[in-house]
C-alpha cells in the first residue's frame, strides 16, 4: 500500500492540474468577453442594463485568478524533486499573472460608480487598463513558464513534443506581450501557440497523467520519494 500512495498522488495532482487549466481558460474567456462586451454597450449608452454582465465577466475573471493560483500551487510539490528554483519561479509566476489579472477585471468595476455620462466616457480607459494588466500578466507568465518548460523536456514529465511546444508558446506570448506593450498591435496572434500548449497539456494531463518514469540521462535528478515511485509498476 505504502508503495501505491505516491503514485496514486501523482495521479490525482495531473488531473488537479488539467482541470484546473480548463477552468481557468473557459472562465478567463468567458469573463472577459463578457467585459469587452458591456463596456462596450456603455460607450453607446446602455449603462444600466449592461451591470449584470460587467459583474458576471468580474467574478468570473476572479474564478479564473483562482485555478491560475492553483496550477501553480499543485505543480510545485512535483517540480520540486527536480527543481526548487523552477517551481518556486513557476508558481510565483503564476501567483503574479493572477494578480494582474483580477485587478484588471476589477478595476472596470469602478464604473458602476459613475454616472451614464461619466461611464461612456471612462470606458475606453477601463479597456486600456485591462489591456495593460493583461499584457504584464502575460509577460509574468512567459516568463515564469519558459523555464517550467524546459524542465519538463529535460524530466520527460510529459512527451517532449508537447514540452517543445510550450517553449515556443511561451516564447511567443513573451516576445509578443513586450511588443503589445510599445504598440505594436498583433491581434493576440503571438498567443496561439501557448494557447494551443495549454488546451493540449489539460487534456494529456486528465487522460495520461504525468510519467512517473525517471529519464535515464538523468538519474541523480529526482529525490528518493520520487524513485519510489518510478520504481512502482504502472
Amino acid at each position: 500500500m505504502q508503495v501505491n500512495q505516491p503514485t496514486t498522488s501523482f495521479r490525482t495532482a495531473a488531473r488537479l492540474i488539467g482541470a484546473a487549466f480548463l477552468v481557468s481558460t473557459a472562465t478567463y474567456m468567458l469573463g472577459s468577453g463578457l467585459i469587452a462586451s458591456a463596456l462596450a454597450a456603455t460607450e453607446g449608452g446602455q449603462f444600466v442594463t449592461n451591470n449584470s454582465r460587467l459583474v458576471s465577466g468580474v467574478l468570473l475573471q476572479l474564478v479564473n485568478s483562482a485555478a491560475v493560483v492553483a496550477i501553480g500551487v499543485l505543480f510545485y510539490p512535483l517540480l520540486r524533486k527536480w527543481s526548487e528554483p523552477v517551481a518556486l519561479g513557476y508558481l510565483s509566476a503564476r501567483v503574479i499573472e493572477s494578480v494582474l489579472l483580477a485587478l484588471g477585471g476589477l478595476a472596470t468595476l469602478t464604473v458602476l460608480g459613475t454616472g451614464q455620462g461619466s461611464a461612456a466616457g471612462s470606458a475606453p480607459l477601463l479597456v486600456g487598463v485591462s489591456k495593460l494588466t493583461y499584457q504584464m500578466a502575460m509577460i509574468a507568465l512567459g516568463l515564469g513558464s519558459l523555464p517550467f518548460c524546459a524542465l519538463l523536456y529535460r524530466t520527460r514529465l510529459i512527451p517532449r513534443w508537447l514540452s517543445a511546444l510550450g517553449l515556443v508558446g511561451y516564447a511567443s506570448l513573451l516576445v509578443g506581450s513586450v511588443l503589445e506593450l510599445y504598440g505594436l498591435d498583433l491581434r493576440l496572434l503571438h498567443n496561439l501557440p501557448g494557447g494551443l500548449f495549454e488546451l493540449i497539456l489539460p487534456l494529456w494531463l486528465l487522460v495520461r497523467g504525468l510519467n512517473q518514469t525517471l529519464p535515464s540521462d538523468a538519474p541523480d535528478m529526482a529525490d528518493d520519494s520520487v524513485r519510489t515511485v518510478a520504481a512502482t509498476p504502472r
